[in-house]
């Protein structure tokens, strides 16, 4: 224990409240991935994708293809600023993107929308 770095409180919010959106999530069937390979057009789901400007992982000509299985009332979201590594605690990402925002303004970009969406706020 005594080589453990010990974290800050507000990464212990953040990891609290990502834990309960996590929870709200699954509530709501609200499907994470970065591919949708699935044919979800006609399952009367609400779907949400997000994304960074910066994101240099998503695989844009894939994600676009995959776009074809997704209802047409999808909303998404793009994070100006954001890369793909911003939106975890996970670190950088092989061929990621530089981030203009930090992975706090994204993460709070992130869920601010989420919420809205969800008609939480």
């Amino acid at each position: 224990m005594k080589n453990q770095k010990k974290k800050s409180f507000p990464r212990r919010v953040f990891l609290c409240l990502l834990a309960v959106l996590l929870a709200v999530c699954v509530a709501f069937g609200v499907y994470v991935s970065d591919y949708y390979h699935t044919d979800l057009t006609d399952s009367g789901l609400r779907v949400y994708a997000a994304y960074g400007s910066e994101d240099g992982v998503l695989n844009r000509e894939k994600y676009e293809a995959d776009r074809t299985n997704l209802p047409q009332d999808t909303t998404e979201t793009v994070i100006d600023g954001g890369c793909h590594a911003g939106f975890g605690s996970y670190g950088a990402q092989k061929g990621d993107g530089a981030p203009v925002i930090s992975a706090e303004e994204q993460q709070q970009q992130t869920a601010d929308a989420l919420a809205a969406w969800m008609n939480l706020q």
